[in-house]
């Protein structure tokens, strides 16, 4: 039986895709305990994205070429199930909010059938993208934001080019948190040779204009790049570059205290998990310039390059190997920044959001 205390909170649902190769503290997977410390009650709903095949394999491909041709080609038909168990969760009177954390996978007709309940069942409803404008135009359409209460972005940039493709939708940015308190510099000084770039990760990523900076740096036996989990078909034939493949959380956590710099060439970008971690750790970041890189690392904390140009990412490198107090100051910089976007920070803003969206007991409140 659950106490007064507990029977009063508001009651949260979150529903998020899960990879494999997440974490336990990456990205959302640390927001739930600190939404309860601002007196949530929450529910979370996770979509495995790495299971195997559904059981009808038949039904599986209908189903894709039905959400590709509804303009949703990233919903998929377990999406369609966790949507389906939040609407019955909603139907019972059990729900105050729903939060679909990665939108472009759970979009289709949950916001719809939430707006048929009765007003009395009705929860706020509200959505994070996380895909930069000239994907999500591929991946969603107006309408399909129309029944949400608050679209929510992880950028600025997302925020701006919502305003003008879906005017009529309500859009707010909450920049990506951050486990500060997991993702941490070392209190042990890091040894200055090798000099340790880092980089990692797959989607969106530039490995060509990455592989030219290493190439450029050949001869300076001192300078490592160190890359994290890239794509499989990512074999460069090189003594400067390091590759980690399937490492445990752990040594990744070592991996960014022990980088003198994170260096992350990007095609495009919203929020950038590899960039906040490294950082909270203390590590400088030299990136590409774009704006919403520029959004979650303004000021010193980030040398942020235009174009992607190598010759200009080998001179940021060089200048920082060159300059320890440099790097001192822009790995103070890089932690201050980090913390002012810990998921302590970040959770209350969302609290914030989702009683403003849950504010009307007639709707979603207690019953």
């Amino acid at each position: 039986m659950h106490s007064t205390a507990e029977s009063q909170k508001k009651r949260l649902l979150i529903v998020r895709t899960r990879y494999s190769h997440w974490g336990e503290h990456t990205a959302f997977n640390s927001l739930a305990p600190h939404l309860r410390n601002e007196g949530w009650q929450v529910k979370e709903r996770r979509v495995d994205m790495d299971r195997g095949r559904f059981p009808c394999r038949t039904l599986e491909r209908s189903f894709a070429r039905y959400t590709r041709s509804r303009g949703i080609p990233a919903f998929r038909i377990r999406d369609l199930n966790a949507n389906l168990r939040s609407l019955m969760a909603a139907a019972w009177g059990m729900l105050d909010v729903v939060h679909l954390l990665d939108g472009e996978h759970s979009l289709m007709g949950l916001p719809r059938w939430l707006r048929r309940l009765p007003q009395g069942r009705r929860p706020g409803l509200m959505v994070t993208l996380h895909q930069p404008p000239v994907l999500l135009s591929r991946l969603l359409r107006p309408e399909h934001l129309k029944d949400l209460d608050t679209v929510l972005t992880v950028s600025p940039e997302q925020e701006n080019f919502l305003k003008q493709w879906a005017p009529s939708v309500r859009v707010r940015t909450i920049l990506l948190g951050v486990d500060t308190g997991y993702f941490a510099p070392s209190k042990q000084l890091s040894p200055e040779r090798p000099f340790v770039c880092l980089t990692g990760g797959i989607w969106m990523r530039d490995y060509g204009s990455f592989l030219a900076t290493a190439q450029r740096l050949g001869t300076m036996k001192e300078i490592e790049f160190h890359v994290v989990s890239p794509p499989a078909e990512f074999v460069p034939r090189s003594d400067n570059i390091v590759i980690h493949r399937n490492i445990p959380d752990t040594e990744l956590l070592r991996l960014y205290r022990r980088a003198n710099l994170l260096f992350l060439p990007l095609l495009d970008a919203t929020a950038n998990t590899f960039l906040m971690e490294g950082a909270a750790c203390g590590a400088p970041v030299i990136s590409s310039d774009r704006p919403s890189i520029r959004a979650y690392f303004p000021g010193a904390s980030a040398k942020l390059i235009p174009g992607n140009d190598p010759e200009l990412f080998a001179s940021a490198i060089l200048e920082l190997y060159w300059n320890p107090g440099q790097r001192r100051i822009m790995s103070q910089e890089a932690r201050k920044r980090a913390e002012s976007l810990s998921w302590e920070r970040i959770a209350h803003r969302y609290s914030e959001v989702y009683l403003d969206a849950g504010r009307n007991d007639c709707r979603g409140g207690s019953k």
